[in-house]
């Protein structure tokens, strides 16, 4: 068999080398030059071993997959390091979101799914999850698809820990838009209701409620006086938290307006109009059509310090908390004008509107009464926060404020 193959490899007459300069020249070889060339000689480009191309018929017919020769000859060739070129197509790989069957819900809203993406492990790293928002089939449409864009722009340019972090903006499986984050534990909204179920009307200790406060407060300080945006529907269920509260993080930014540098809403930017939720929105919205300022977060900032209180929504028994997105709905198809007002008067508008929108309950806009429960003393920051920010709009202190409050007087760390 030897004496077979040594006569195969004779007759060759020689084959090509690709000289470093990038000429080719011609070497005899045979059997016993086999330890000149490093490494293993494969059909195809064989380059790496300083050989141009074995034709495929003499590869197939010598077989040089099969080790033959003294083994202990072979070396690895050495890793090169200095010319590798990275595949640009491997940096820019789109990232695929499943169908929301094959993802775990944790989130929802009206028409909006959350689910947690557990993304592959690379080699040598492992990748934290991902919270992935996306519209439910029976809203995912042109607009509510514009929306979840103009959301990802938003959070795509915040940077603070107690925002919660923007990934990437990827089409799904069906082709529509899906937002991915940073993704936590739980929101604070499922917390409490944890909670109620275990301990039915024991609030937080106020060491935790003061926690979250001092951190919601931060993101709302860098919201306003930084970035200059309103979030525009702060509650429960739109803060993500860790299950120690170690890290607390304002999320949805669906509501956002922009704000000047007065903290008013700026209109330059365009037509915006305060969204919110209704059980959560301040009086000067909901009662006053008042001016929509960074005191509209503050409100809402304090109904979440007095949920972790009562452990309840704030005038739940009126409350639908996604009744106010189907109403702003209603309002965007207004100002919209796909109603023709040419063809309709005032007084059959203003029928249309209330036959479409849903009722307004007199308590919301209010401040919700504490439970009948008793309060030690430990809850005495708690309270004068939840007081003094569910005030007229023109008193309540604003966010750098209560960052100052929580260093001062709190006992909570500075930043």
């Amino acid at each position: 068999l030897l004496t077979r193959f040594a006569k195969l490899f004779w007759s060759l007459a020689s084959v090509r080398v690709v000289c470093e300069g990038g000429t080719a020249g011609s070497v005899p070889f045979d059997i016993g030059e086999l330890a000149l060339f490093p490494g293993t000689i494969r059909s195809g480009s064989v380059k790496e071993l300083g050989v141009d191309t074995v034709p495929w018929h003499i590869a197939k017919e010598s077989n040089f997959n099969f080790c033959f020769g003294n083994m202990a000859e072979f070396q690895t060739p050495p890793r090169v390091t200095g010319n590798r070129v990275t595949d640009k197509a491997e940096l820019n790989t789109p990232i695929k979101i499943p169908a929301s069957p094959f993802l775990r819900q944790i989130g929802y809203g009206t028409g909006i799914g959350v689910y947690m993406l557990e993304r592959s492990p690379k080699v040598g790293s492992v990748r934290s999850p991902w919270a992935v928002k996306k519209w439910l089939k029976a809203r995912n449409n042109e607009t509510n698809d514009k929306r979840l864009r103009l959301e990802a722009d938003v959070l795509r340019q915040l940077n603070h820990p107690n925002i919660v972090g923007f990934r990437a903006l990827a089409k799904g499986s069906d082709g529509k838009s899906c937002l991915a984050m940073e993704a936590l534990d739980m929101s604070l909204g499922d917390t409490i209701e944890e909670r109620r179920e275990i301990m039915e009307d024991v609030p937080f200790p106020a060491k935790d409620i003061l926690k979250v406060g001092f951190e919601i407060a931060k993101g709302l300080k860098y919201l306003h006086h930084t970035a200059h945006i309103l979030h525009g529907d702060i509650k429960s269920w739109n803060v993500v938290v860790s299950h120690d509260f170690s890290r607390v993080k304002l999320c949805d930014f669906g509501s956002s307006i922009p704000l000047t540098e007065s903290l008013e809403m700026d209109t330059s930017k365009g037509d915006f109009w305060y969204v919110g939720t209704k059980c959560w929105n301040p009086p000067e919205i909901e009662h006053d059509d008042g001016p929509v300022t960074s005191a509209a977060d503050i409100w809402t900032y304090g109904l979440v310090l007095w949920e972790m209180i009562a452990l309840s929504t704030p005038h739940s028994e009126d409350c639908d908390e996604n009744e106010s997105l189907d109403e702003s709905n209603a309002s965007k198809d207004m100002k919209n004008n796909q109603l023709d007002e040419s063809d309709i008067s005032m007084d059959e508008s203003m029928t249309f509107l209330k036959e479409i929108m849903p009722p307004r309950s007199k308590k919301y806009g209010t401040r919700p009464a504490l439970p009948a429960i008793d309060l030690d003393k430990e809850y005495e920051n708690v309270l004068e926060i939840f007081y003094i920010c569910t005030i007229d709009y023109k008193l309540r202190p604003s966010a750098k404020a209560l960052v100052n409050y929580y260093e001062k007087y709190a006992n909570i760390g500075k930043e």
